[in-house]
């Protein structure tokens, strides 16, 4: 592909899309750097300008990173793939439940599982946005188990699980530890609360300066935000999940039913 400076598309477009197609193309591989930026606009007959805003969107779809006295290099790690139909099995067991975050094989093949730290265990009154996910009134106590998960040393998602205070009060999930076998043997087994659906919603955004510190994210990072809300048959919220993933390191996966005749 020649750039042509006659095209309505940018030229850093272009660029962009350029290497775009080497990276995939293993040119270079993963975890190998690029050439300098002075080096680039050389190569490509192009400013340094055109070639920093060109790194700049490759940067922000999670296909390079930079780091000092290291360059800018392919980055050598897959995105994360988020399986919705993953996250709503085997309950219990301690294995996955609707907190699970599937990674998809190609993902798991590339990276070291994922680490889950959690962070804080406290009772804190309901913010607006979690009041209103379980019916209670803004303020109302509620107990929260803030976690973070890594992967090869970096940070890539938080989650905050929400759950009313008078439900929960007294049990281990307001101790702190391992959170997918304790969690749901207490929420199934000893308060006999069943999973009958939840309700999921997305935002797309830029991070806050506050989920950038958390994430120890660059300034220009893109946030999922995803709120899911846990119902009970009765069709009772009794838990919201907060999670705040970056954007680059994550690929969302939903497989969506069609309802059957007559159901």
């Amino acid at each position: 592909m020649v750039l042509n400076p006659h095209s309505t598309k940018p030229l850093y477009e272009q660029l962009a899309d350029l290497l775009r197609a080497a990276i995939r193309a293993s040119d270079p591989p993963p975890g190998e750097r690029l050439l300098t930026e002075e080096e680039l606009a050389a190569k490509h007959g192009v400013s340094r300008t055109t070639v920093r805003l060109a790194l700049g969107r490759l940067k922000a779809e999670g296909l390079l990173e930079s780091a000092p006295g290291r360059g800018t290099t392919v980055r050598s790690h897959p995105p994360m793939i988020l399986r919705s139909t993953e996250r709503f099995v085997t309950r219990g067991t301690g294995s996955r439940g609707p907190d699970y975050l599937g990674h998809g094989p190609v993902a798991a093949a590339q990276i070291r599982p994922p680490t889950e730290e959690v962070q804080d265990v406290l009772a804190v009154p309901a913010p607006d946005e979690i009041a209103q996910r379980l019916n209670l009134d803004e303020g109302t106590e509620v107990w929260t188990r803030r976690r973070i998960t890594t992967v090869e040393g970096e940070p890539v998602m938080t989650c905050d699980s929400y759950y009313p205070a008078n439900l929960v009060a007294g049990t281990a999930i307001t101790q702190p530890g391992p959170m997918l076998a304790m969690d749901w043997s207490v929420l199934e087994g000893d308060l006999g609360k069943r999973v009958a659906y939840a309700v999921e919603d997305l935002h797309f955004r830029l991070a806050t300066p506050e989920e950038r510190e958390r994430l120890r994210a660059r300034p220009d990072a893109g946030i999922i935000h995803l709120l899911s809300t846990v119902y009970d048959a009765d069709g009772q919220p009794f838990k919201v999940n907060d999670f705040r993933l970056l954007a680059d390191r994550h690929r969302l996966s939903y497989r969506i039913e069609a309802a059957l005749p007559g159901s």
